[in-house]
């Protein structure tokens, strides 16, 4: 078992234990057992609130599906946050991992994606899951689910309601709004015109003169006239 199978096999084994309680039981949950060993658990289909898959049987392949409810909005956004605030979380994410986190929900805001056991139904093509029991072909798709859980957690996202790709955008959008950083100095910008004033403004007008004569006899800087001959006697 790899490093990131064993960190997620708590969430494999919250599914199981939740199956297990949901078969009420029912015998089929051996015999499904057996079935899925013997490998007739074709390729497992997930959509919001479904786990689906072909399961062959002697006479013939049935449809099986395990409903699951999904988790609302705000679920969703906890769980988020939560993975926001774990660096390594993030970085799983980035590199199209499921993080470790989410097996644990104690360290997943308390939000769990195993769902719970009265959560989950089952029904199928054959005639007992046509009644909305558990079938052996239906608790066979929730041992394959078990067994497959731990490489592929991305299973149980999907029935829950948010795709891999989906939550690595929300969480992603979370850390990019949540420390922007300092912004730089942002210049201070001219004041708008008022409105009443045309735009662009025009030149400034020179200043009027208020005088066109010249500056008299006691202002500082008028010239005196040099006087004229006497007047001869």
């Amino acid at each position: 078992m790899t490093g990131t199978a064993r960190s997620l096999a708590p969430m494999a084994g919250a599914w199981k234990q939740a199956f297990h309680l949901a078969t009420n039981g029912s015998g089929s949950y051996g015999k499904g057992l057996k079935l899925a060993r013997n490998g007739a658990v074709a390729q497992i289909q997930t959509q919001p609130g479904r786990i689906s898959a072909p399961v062959a049987a002697k006479k013939a392949t049935h449809h099986a599906a395990i409903h699951v409810p999904e988790l609302t909005a705000a679920q969703w956004d906890t769980l988020a946050a939560k993975l926001a605030d774990d660096p390594q979380a993030v970085a799983d994410l980035v590199a199209n991992r499921i993080p470790a986190t989410i097996a644990d929900s104690g360290h997943a805001g308390g939000i769990s994606i195993a769902p719970p056991a009265d959560g989950i139904t089952f029904s199928c093509s054959c005639p007992t899951g046509r009644t909305h029991r558990v079938c052996d072909h239906s608790a066979a798709l929730g041992h394959a689910v078990a067994e497959r859980l731990a490489a592929t957690p991305s299973l149980l996202l999907g029935a829950r309601g948010m795709t891999a790709r989906a939550l690595a955008a929300h969480v992603r959008d979370l850390v990019d709004g949540a420390d922007p950083g300092p912004s730089p100095q942002t210049p201070t910008a001219p004041c708008a015109p008022p409105s009443s004033t045309h735009w662009p403004p025009t030149a400034p007008r020179s200043p009027r003169r208020t005088s066109t004569s010249m500056p008299s006899a006691t202002s500082p800087g008028a010239t005196h006239p040099s006087p004229g001959p006497e007047p001869r006697t």
